[in-house]
């Protein structure tokens, strides 16, 4: 089962909102990029059974997400006096960058 988190939704474009789904699914799972990739794919088949994505939604999708890595790591920096003790250390933005890295990297980019 996975869960689709809508908080942001809203105005904007609907490719970015779905890439925030594969951007969790790559970066924080905890499953390898295989499975993520898998259940990127099967997400993407359900959600076209019921509003189908156009040509420059889906050659967008990659950008997005990683626009996605982008945003969080601006956002948690930007956020960081609210943390207390949990501030994001160099080895948050280590992740990120790699992260961001490897997704460019992939095959299919």
């Amino acid at each position: 089962m996975r869960l689709f988190d809508f908080d942001c939704g809203g105005p904007g474009w609907r490719a970015y909102d779905l890439a925030v789904y594969g951007w969790s699914l790559f970066s924080n799972s905890g499953t390898s990029p295989e499975v993520s990739g898998q259940a990127w794919q099967s997400f993407l088949t359900a959600y076209q059974t019921v509003r189908s994505l156009g040509a420059a939604d889906l050659q967008a999708l990659p950008l997005f997400v990683t626009a996605r890595a982008v945003w969080f790591m601006g956002l948690t920096a930007g956020r960081a006096h609210e943390y207390g003790t949990e501030v994001p250390d160099l080895g948050f933005f280590q992740y990120g960058l790699k992260f961001i890295r490897d997704w460019e990297a992939r095959p299919e980019a």
